[in-house]
């Protein structure tokens, strides 16, 4: 979506199994789900992605209702700069276009547009614009009518992932900084919307992005190659050039002619390729290629020249054709020889000299041992007139297996495959007959196929396998490797503890960490009474009370497991102040927090009592409602 163009936005793909600084930025979101996007700071949030179409539509939908949103008067502006070494000169600016004075926070996130630490999505894909570090990201206040702005270096090589691995391998061309202004003011945020996991939310009023512009590359690898004496009138010319910088688009100047310099006959061209139309023949052409990108750099080619010399002045050849490259056309050339062994291809009536027994193998001996018209050197059977190959007297040759003599198999699901194959110098192998011995006892042969089921405690083995045309045979011991390097998968961790509002809707899925496998066997060794398994997720009603219980999950590859426990503990929306009950003490806390600076409460979602998002007096009315007036039990909205 994004290098369609179509839409006008960013995004920072927060890797948090592989980057402990996007995990810790996920830890403010509150993830639960993988893949989630959190638009805007969290003011919409899409969970899950389900198809491309599918998430496309949604995607597209909530960008545009982002983009519709009335957000503060300000301006953000980046620019970066490389110092060499994995360093960048970053200059960042916040324009305040308001009278009155902004509250904000800044980040400035530090990406590579495409990852080069091996991190890899679930498609198998480096993934695009991978978070490694922050260059800021601070609180700022920007009086009405001024400007902040602030300059840093940042060096790759002091920073790293949190596993060990520093960003100093960084190179300019790949390297994509996004400046965001967060507004002050909190929102109630849900990672699992409209109520699950809630997080503080400060949306982004504004946005911008910077980057290292390299020149595309030299134009090179011209058709027809510089120099060509004798090319085809007809022929298009073509070339290579690509940019340095995946997000750039590359467009080319053509400069053609046959006089020195060439002049400008096409601009704009997307392709790396031009149909000049039928060139005059005996001409010297002139041209060359001015590679521009989408930021108004470009790099010039160097001049190339061709000729479309005649090959045959004395007869017509438009086409001028030359089939052994010996800058004769073969209209006029008294001997088109395409392996130079002195003897002539059939078929070109202009040739004179003896033909070629064999036409594609050099052999100016034109040996022919059986007198067929055919020469040694490309007869199937040089023996025998006949080509009775398979068995000629005295002279048939063994066959010879070409299946691997060294294979590898890891334990699986899938049945291991290993198909004989062999050829016979003498025949083309449809009467070889190939046979499998000392075959390990999980295999079963039928045919030339030997096959089985490789469990995760086998070890090496081998076995043998021969082929025989009747008389001859050729046999291979075949070494079979059994491949242990699966790696476990890992489950993520939501936390020690993960909390859920009592009476309401609980579910869970284990985000799973694999690099080898895509599906697994996941069970649940302990998981609470109010839940049930259900499609390899537990969900369930929490109970009105408060409690904590413990979950215990397994996913398993093949051959491999890992175990993850954590707990769940329910909470009471209305127990504003964590004492397990709902009483005046819970509404006069929230009164404190709205208007005293009292301390907050112990957890956003329990103060929300209208389920309204939003902590104000309404939630304090509804607990009072509740409490003398057998109002609306809070939080059953």
């Amino acid at each position: 979506m994004y290098y369609e163009g179509t839409l006008d936005f960013y995004f920072v793909s927060l890797v948090n199994n592989m980057n402990t600084n996007a995990e810790a930025r996920l830890d403010e979101y509150n993830l639960y789900y993988v893949p989630t996007v959190f638009f805007d700071g969290g003011y919409l949030v899409n969970v899950g992605a389900g198809s491309v179409p599918g998430a496309v539509a949604t995607y597209t939908a909530s960008i545009n209702d982002c983009g519709n949103r009335p957000v503060s008067d300000i301006d953000v502006d980046v620019s970066l700069g490389w110092l060499g070494s994995a360093t960048l000169d970053i200059n960042v600016s916040v324009t305040n276009n308001d009278l009155d004075k902004y509250n904000g926070r800044i980040r400035v996130y530090v990406t590579e547009i495409v990852s080069s630490m091996g991190w890899i999505d679930t498609w198998g894909n480096p993934y695009d614009f991978a978070f490694l570090d922050y260059a800021y990201n601070q609180d700022i206040t920007v009086d009405g009518g001024t400007v902040w702005s602030s300059s840093t270096t940042w060096d790759g090589n002091l920073h790293n992932d949190g596993h060990g691995h520093t960003f100093g391998g960084i190179t300019p061309e790949n390297v994509m900084v996004f400046a965001a202004v967060f507004n002050s003011e909190w929102h109630q945020g849900y990672a699992v919307p409209p109520n699950g996991y809630p997080f503080d939310a400060y949306y982004v009023d504004e946005s911008a992005a910077a980057w290292i512009n390299l020149p595309p590359d030299t134009p090179s690898d011209p058709v027809p190659a510089n120099g060509t004496p004798n090319a085809d009138v007809d022929l298009d010319l073509s070339w290579v050039s690509e940019d340095p910088n995946p997000p750039d688009t590359v467009t080319y100047d053509l400069y053609f002619g046959t006089s020195n310099p060439p002049p400008l006959v096409a601009s704009d061209l997307t392709e790396a390729a031009y149909d000049p139309g039928t060139m005059d023949l005996d001409v010297t052409h002139y041209w060359r290629v001015v590679a521009w990108d989408n930021q108004d750099t470009s790099t010039t080619g160097p001049l190339w020249t061709f000729g479309t010399d005649d090959n045959c002045p004395l007869v017509y050849n438009p086409g001028q054709e030359d089939a052994d490259g010996d800058e004769i056309g073969d209209s006029c050339d008294v001997c088109t020889d395409t392996d130079g062994d002195g003897f002539g291809n059939p078929g070109f009536p202009a040739s004179v000299c003896s033909l070629d027994n064999c036409p594609a193998d050099y052999n100016p001996g034109q040996e022919d041992f059986d007198g067929d018209a055919l020469g040694d050197s490309c007869d199937i059977c040089p023996w025998d007139y006949g080509e009775d190959c398979c068995d000629p007297v005295y002279l048939n040759a063994p066959p010879h297996i070409t299946s691997p003599a060294v294979d590898t198999a890891a334990p699986s699901p899938d049945a291991y495959v290993y198909v004989g194959t062999a050829y016979d110098s003498n025949c083309d192998g449809t009467d070889l007959e190939i046979s499998f011995f000392d075959v390990p006892s999980w295999c079963s042969v039928s045919g030339d196929t030997l096959s089985g089921l490789v469990e995760c405690d086998f070890v090496d083995t081998s076995f043998v396998v021969t082929v025989s045309d009747g008389s001859r045979a050729d046999t291979q011991q075949v070494t079979l490797l059994i491949d242990h390097s699966n790696v476990a998968p890992s489950i993520a961790s939501p936390g020690d503890t993960v909390r859920t509002a009592c009476r309401q809707q609980f579910a869970y899925y284990p985000n799973i960490v694999d690099p080898d496998d895509d599906s697994h066997s996941i069970l649940y060794l302990e998981y609470p009474d109010w839940c049930s398994v259900q499609n390899d997720s537990i969900v369930g009603t929490a109970p009105d009370t408060v409690v904590v219980e413990n979950i215990t999950v397994s996913a398993s590859d093949f051959c491999r497991a890992d175990t993850l426990s954590f707990s769940v503990k329910t909470f009471v929306v209305g127990d504003v102040n964590n004492d397990q009950l709902i009483d005046v003490g819970d509404a006069i806390h929230l009164l404190n927090f709205l208007f005293k600076q009292g301390p907050p409460p112990h957890l956003i979602a329990a103060a929300d009592c209208n389920c309204d998002n939003i902590i104000d007096l309404g939630d304090v009315v509804l607990i009072l409602n509740y409490l003398f007036k057998q109002g609306q039990v809070p939080g059953d909205c």
